[in-house]
């Protein structure tokens, strides 16, 4: 198993530019990829680090506790750097909470805009 965060980006590239399907799914594919990587290169350009001082409004960071794809640690950096974040680890869970536990994410949503009103 590849550790996620320690691939570089000219490795996804050369994944994505590889990933190839047959048919009408592949056609679709290739579309998506193509949006996929177009989202990869901004990621990989943009570095808006300096301007999260500036925003004032609240955030919540809901981050996975077992999240392999984008570390914890990252989470709790941002949360760091915002003014006005709270930040959420849900542990035993990876990159996809929301589609495993749509139900915690909900409920720590909810709590948190309460806590707002």
């Amino acid at each position: 198993i590849v550790e996620l965060s320690a691939l570089t980006i000219d490795q996804v590239r050369a994944f994505f530019a590889e990933l190839t399907l047959p048919g009408a799914a592949g056609e679709i594919a290739a579309e998506l990829l193509k949006e996929i990587r177009g989202r990869l290169e901004f990621l990989a350009s943009a570095d808006l680090r300096d301007r999260l001082p500036a925003i004032g409004a609240p955030v919540l960071v809901v981050h996975g506790g077992d999240d392999r794809v984008v570390p914890p640690a990252a989470g709790e950096w941002l949360a760091a750097h915002l003014p006005r974040a709270r930040q959420v680890v849900l542990d035993g869970l990876g990159h996809d909470l929301p589609l495993r536990r749509p139900d915690l994410l909900a409920r720590e949503v909810t709590a948190f805009v309460e806590a707002l009103a």
